[in-house]
């Protein structure tokens, strides 16, 4: 019990330094140097190493270290391809579920946003939220992995063009989901994913 909730504490501080991207992508970590960075013993850190390995943010190199995954156009379609399957569907069925005091609050806080950093922790907020009450547990442990490679795309190299207009994007699903027509929330998260995707397509080329 005290090794998995080790592992999971170490997991989770990790993790958030590569989203984050303070260890960039291309980094190259050494075991050893973690465990002494973290004050962990070997066995978290190398467990946390291989789950985080098995959500495809490091590579495993045997007697060489640890390497950050690079973020390329092709994974980063791939994700918005399996976003733009599930979220508009999870819109439809648990769109309605979101307090409407919460959206309206949300509303409100997105038209006072002024920094770029404030705007992308709303934009997360949103989906997280979705997430949260979507009742299906398999779901909900896919997006949250998508959510950490779209999180770490969106801080490598943003744009304060696209956040704003992805702040447009969000107000317009919840404007629908305020006026109960979540179908239409759906389509607009939809068209928001692909506006995204397109975004993608030209920051890699």
């Amino acid at each position: 019990m005290a090794h998995t909730y080790l592992t999971d504490r170490v997991y989770e501080a990790l993790r958030k330094k590569i989203l984050e991207c303070e260890y960039p992508p291309g980094a190259v970590l050494n075991e050893a140097a973690l465990v002494k960075e973290f004050g962990s013993s070997r066995t978290p850190m190398h467990n946390a190493i291989i789950s985080l390995a098995a959500e495809n943010l490091v590579t495993v190199i045997p007697k060489k270290g640890v390497i950050v995954n690079g973020i390329t156009l092709n994974d980063v379609l791939e994700v918005y391809d399996v976003r733009s399957m599930i979220e508009p569907e999870v819109v439809s069925r648990y769109g309605d579920m979101l307090p409407r005091d919460y959206l309206q609050e949300y509303l409100e806080r997105c038209h006072a946003a002024t920094e770029l950093q404030e705007k992308i922790r709303l934009d997360e907020e949103l989906h997280s939220r979705l997430y949260s009450v979507c009742r299906n547990h398999y779901l909900r442990d896919i997006l949250y992995r998508l959510e950490g490679h779209n999180h770490r795309n969106r801080v490598w190299r943003s744009n304060e063009s696209r956040v704003n207009a992805s702040m447009r994007e969000h107000e317009e699903i919840v404007r629908a989901l305020l006026a109960g027509e979540t179908e239409l929330a759906a389509q607009k998260m939809r068209e928001h994913i692909t506006n995204a995707r397109e975004y993608a397509i030209r920051k890699y080329l």
